[in-house]
Order: C-alpha cells, then structure tokens, then sequence
C-alpha cells in the first residue's frame, strides 16, 4: 500500500507540472531554441566508449550521443525507429532482414557519406576475436550465420577484416543484408543497443567517432567533466523538417555520491540528476515547495525501471558450488526488512519473484514461486551443508559498487542479518570501483556480488540471458555475460525453446519457467525492482526518461 501511495504522490504531482506547462505560453512553445549548454552527473567514470567493450551505464550514457544503430529506440516509448537505415522488410523463414540505408550520412570527422561497408566493417568487428569483445558471446555467437567461423577464423589473422562474414550481403553501397541461423524477435531491439553502433571502416580505437548528434570535444573522455558538442552535419531532423541536435553542447561530470550530485545541482553546475534516492528527492521537494508549485524551477519524476538489484554467486568458489549454502543464504534474508533498515524507507519495492521485475508487458513475474524467508528451514540447510550455526564457514567477501543507491549500507545490512540469523562471521564487504567490480566478476575473483542490472533492451530475454550457459565467453578467463559461472542444461533448453518460439503467450511461458529454475536454482537473490527519481530544471523540453535509461538528447533544447 505504501508502495502505491509514493506512486501516486509521484504522478500527481508530475501531472500538475505538465498542467502548468500547456498553461504557460513560453515553456509550450512549439519553436525549440537553438544553443545552450546542459550539464549532467555521472556516479563513475565511464569504462570504455568502444561499443563492442561497453557494459556500463556511464560508458552508455555518452556513447549513446556519440554513436547511432541501424534502428533506433523511441525515447517515448522503446518502439523501434529508422536511423542509418531508412526501411527494412523481414522475410517469411523471420531470419533474413534486409535494410535500405540513409544517404548523406555524415560522420563526425570524414569528408565522405556513410554506407554499406561502414555496417560490413561493424558486423565483421563485433565478430572478430578480442580480448574485451562482449558482443559477439552475448549476441551473435550461435546466432549471426558464418560468425563463428569468421570468429575462428579472426584468432590468427592479422587481417581478419579479408574473411567473408556470410550472415551478411552487401547488396549495393545502399542496400545490406543479414541473415540469422534462427528466428530472433528481439533481434531489431538489439540493433538498437549501443554495443551495435555503426562505426565508419577506417575506425581507430584511439580516434572515437560515430554519426550521433554530438561528438567529444577532447579524446580523453576518462576526465572529470566530459564534454560533447554539436555535430553540425548532423542527419536527422525533428517532425517538422527542423535541424537537430538543438543544444550546442553536453558535459557529464563524475560525481559519485548522489548527495554530492545533489549539493552542485542546488549550486546550478547540473541541470539533470537521474537516480536520486527517494529521501533525497522527499527533502528537496519540501523544502523547494513554492518553486516546485510555481513550476518556475525544478521536475521531480518519479521512474520505474527495467532494472533489478540483486546479489549473484560464484558457482566456481566454495562453499557457493553447493546448492544448499545459496539457498540458505537465500531463506535467511528478510529482504523487506533488510531494506526498510538500509534505506529508512517502506515503499521502497522488494524483488520477491525473480531477476525480471514486473513492468514488462505481457510477462507475469506473479507466476513465479518465490523463496520466502523462512529462517528455521535455512538453518536446518546450512548444518546439511556441513556448517551447523555458522562452524567452519570460510571467510568469504561481499563486492559491490560504490556508486549504487544505498550499496554501502544495504551491504551492511546483508552482513548483519547473515551473522545474527546463520552465526556466518566472517564476510568482508568490500566497495569497488563499477570497473573493477565488472573485472572481478569476469574473473571469478570473489564468492558474492552485489549487482544492479538494467535492461539494454525490454524483454525478459535480457535478463535471463545473464545466466545462459552454452554461449558463456570465457576468452582469456574473462566470463561474459554468464559471471556466475552457473550453466544449467534444462535451463538453456528452455531458454532456447523460447527464442524458437513465435507464440507470444507460449513464449513467455517457456520464459517463465526458465526463470524459475534461476529461482530454484537459487542463482540469485533479487533484493529490489528500482525506481528512480528524475530532478531536472523545467526550463529543458524534449527530454523523455523511460525504463531502459535510454537517453536521447537530440531532441532536447533548453526554453527563455
């Protein structure tokens, strides 16, 4: 209940702003302004911009204004978009698309107009053999035809580029084709990810370029304050034929206590804050009442994500390889209670189902049976395991980022309740870096991770695919995007099943009960389905928050 009422205090509230705007001539103005500067914060520094390496929501954040997909997302609705491809028509088998490219592309730094070798060059990079190469595990492997020969083929060529790709056809410098082993239906959905941004084919690591409506001003964009600015030959244009982007410039600057972003936005040195902590939000909007009433000032929005706080095993540490630990672990955390403890708040929403929260259409997360606390069955489960009340437990370590909401005092809680409910005494909680937390994950250094997972894409696919066994990379003992180590037969069946299956209500089916081996499994503990709040200036229009984080600023101009 108390769920709800936060809910609703948040949209009225939004709704009011929005009243005010259609009321207030200047802020509805149908003519954007050109120029302006608008600054944003980030929690850590962005790991890498090279779309086939990228994993974080920093990277994406910028990386997103710099590169662009064949598709595109709707900031407004996550529906698909033509970008660098203008059309495409799928054929009957649902496995070969065809795609008509834009002309008169431009990238940010070559004379000549982007085409069908620029995507050719992309396909064959995100299927070529690298260290640090994501993408082709996560979504091509066993999925693009001829990408696992090219890749194989890519581990001892010095020019991997000479080999033929065969899941792609260039059929004129407009017009390419791409063909699947087997039916996809997030394929479009995944084009749109930044991992498959289109890169021109002389592309060079050191030289970051795209087609998106604003380029970095400086190379280095590990810095404190990262700059973008206007791409002038930028190709798209707004539904009345006007010139985007509008802004002439964006900085993200790297500031990882919310508190702290919250303290220069009160000093007009950020414009938008996204992730603000509901007591943060609460208090801002007390004591800023007249402005907020006014809508001279500020917006509080309140956004439910498609993201999942939760805490993952290594399947390859002891005592973590034994069923019985997890889901001891598992049974002896009162989730709400531990919230409530770590937050001080009671509408935050526990993760009482599995690793997909609620808000995806037609995918019913109800139907999953849940672990509830149930202390006395945990106790009994840890003494099967061979550890009665917590004797001769290994010292074990709890990881977690540092830039998170609540991290550092949910991971305190979590020590807490294990030590008082199981007698486990020795777990270190340790704060990292989001890079080095990724890195130790990968690399199987550590036995729990807390992790904070939003969906590149909407679709239950993209959470469950974290837990995939069969394509899991493990190049260069990096573990990617299967961290856990967990690889399950009955549950990669199912999974694959699913992805075969062309019956929406089937297929969520088959989801559902692939989910739920994760859950008996006890792969995981989901703690929290996240909301965010969004605080920005009102004078920016054209800004769309949505579930997945998609952050589209070519749009975005800032009123008189």
């Amino acid at each position: 209940m108390r769920q709800f009422i936060l809910c609703l205090f948040a949209c009225t509230f939004l709704f009011a702003c929005q009243q005010k705007d259609t009321s207030n001539s200047k802020k509805s103005s149908n003519t954007p302004v050109y120029g302006g500067h608008l600054k944003l914060s980030l929690s850590d520094y962005p790991i890498s911009l090279y779309p086939p390496e990228i994993l974080d929501v920093n990277s994406a954040d910028i990386a997103s204004q710099i590169y662009e997909g064949l598709v595109k997302f709707s900031a407004k609705d996550l529906s698909i978009q033509p970008n660098l491809a203008k059309s495409w028509q799928i054929d009957s088998s649902k496995t070969r698309y065809t795609f008509q490219l834009k002309e008169q592309v431009k990238f940010h730094n070559r004379a000549t107009s982007f085409d069908a070798d620029d995507v050719e060059f992309t396909f064959k990079n995100l299927c070529r053999f690298q260290t640090k190469n994501y993408t082709y595990a996560t979504y091509l492997k066993d999925f693009l035809k001829g990408a696992d020969t090219f890749f194989e083929n890519s581990k001892t060529s010095e020019n991997p580029y000479e080999f033929e790709l065969s899941g792609l056809k260039k059929i004129s410098s407009t017009e390419i084709e791409i063909t699947l082993l087997k039916p996809n239906p997030d394929f479009l959905s995944i084009l749109a990810t930044i991992n498959f941004s289109i890169l021109p084919k002389e592309f060079n690591i050191e030289k970051i370029e795209g087609t998106g409506p604003f380029k970095l001003a400086e190379n280095d964009f590990r810095a404190s304050n990262t700059i973008l600015i206007k791409h002038l030959k930028y190709h798209r244009k707004d539904s009345l034929e006007r010139q985007l982007p509008f802004l002439d410039s964006l900085s993200f600057q790297i500031l990882k206590r919310k508190s702290s972003q919250l303290t220069e936005y009160k000093k007009q040195k950020t414009d938008l804050l996204w992730g603000l902590e509901e007591k943060y939000a609460t208090n801002f909007f007390q004591e800023n009442n007249k402005a907020f009433k006014n809508d001279s000032l500020h917006r509080l929005i309140s956004q439910v994500e498609l993201g999942t706080k939760y805490l993952s095993f290594n399947f390859n540490s002891k005592p973590f390889d034994n069923p019985k630990v997890r889901r001891a672990f598992n049974l002896a955390l009162d989730k709400a209670k531990i919230i409530q403890l770590a937050t001080g708040s009671n509408s935050i929403l526990t993760a009482d189902f599995g690793i997909t929260p609620p808000s995806i259409q037609d995918y019913d997360v109800t139907k999953i049976k849940s672990n509830d606390f149930d202390l006395t069955e945990a106790k009994s489960l840890l003494a099967q395991a061979g550890y009665p009340n917590g004797e001769k437990f290994p010292e074990i370590s709890l990881q977690f980022s540092n830039d998170g909401n609540y991290n550092i005092s949910l991971a305190i809680e979590i020590q807490k309740a294990l030590s008082r409910n199981l007698g486990i005494k020795k777990i270190n909680i340790e704060a990292l870096s989001v890079e080095q937390l990724i890195e130790n994950q990968q690399k199987g250094i550590g036995q729990i991770f807390m992790n904070y997972w939003v969906a590149d894409y909407p679709s239950a696919f993209n959470f469950l695919r974290l837990f995939y066994g069969k394509n899991s990379s493990k190049t260069a003992q990096r573990r990617y995007p299967n961290t856990s180590g967990f690889n399950n037969d009955m549950f990669n069946e199912k999974y694959d099943q699913a992805y075969q299956e062309t019956d929406v209500d089937r297929r969520n089916d088959l989801l559902i009960s692939t989910e739920q081996i994760l859950v008996d499994q006890t792969v995981i503990i989901p703690l929290i389905y996240n909301e965010n709040f969004i605080l920005m200036r009102s004078n920016i229009q054209g800004f769309h928050p949505n579930p997945i984080r998609y952050l589209d600023f070519s749009n975005v101009y800032l009123s008189n």
